[in-house]
């Protein structure tokens, strides 16, 4: 007699060792399912405790808003120094300093506060405070011409911050000396965007 006719015969007339082995296969498929998250485990315990982090959605340009933000949850370890965690920062949107990547980390280094303007003026140009209503909607990053009287005194300039009644605009140092004359005047300045 075959022995896997044997067994079965042995299963049917002793149904205690039927179900004993039914058992014994259960827990041995619970004990394999459960391996994984036991690894896992040991795992974050090896890296250590995790930490929330706020982390960029969306790339984001120099000079750009920084919006599009969530909560992630990454083991110390691996974090970057000076790390945002969400509690940290209470005024968005925030200025980028740098490209961003989507997925990146925000630090305090990638965000610019307090003087930004310095940090966001293009190499060589000089910072120039400009009357414009915020009704025009600029924001940091938009290129801009400035004029007076139908003169264009900057046909590029670069808008860095954005305040209620005037904008701060990176220009080249040959320009700044029209720009303050031209406000003093009595025509002022006026701000174009270039789309």
């Amino acid at each position: 007699m075959a022995p896997i006719t044997s067994i079965r015969r042995f299963l049917t007339r002793h149904r205690w060792a039927y179900w004993a082995l039914i058992a014994g296969l259960a827990l041995i498929v619970g004990v394999l399912a459960l391996e994984p998250g036991r690894r896992a485990s040991l795992e974050q315990q090896r890296w250590g405790t995790l930490q929330a982090v706020l982390v960029v959605t969306e790339p984001v340009d120099a000079g750009a808003s920084i919006e599009a933000v969530e909560v992630r949850n990454y083991p110390i370890a691996v974090l970057p120094d000076a790390a945002l965690a969400p509690e940290s920062r209470t005024r968005w949107p925030v200025t980028a300093r740098h490209r961003l990547s989507a997925g990146a980390i925000l630090t305090e280094t990638d965000i610019a506060d307090g003087r930004a303007a310095v940090v966001l003026a293009r190499p060589g140009d000089v910072i120039a405070s400009v009357d414009a209503p915020r009704r025009l909607g600029l924001i940091t990053g938009d290129r801009v011409m400035v004029a007076t009287d139908g003169i264009i005194l900057v046909n590029d300039a670069l808008v860095i911050d954005v305040a209620d009644d005037s904008i701060l605009i990176s220009v080249p140092a040959r320009h700044a000396g029209a720009i303050t004359a031209a406000q003093s005047g009595l025509g002022g300045v006026s701000v174009l965007l270039i789309p």
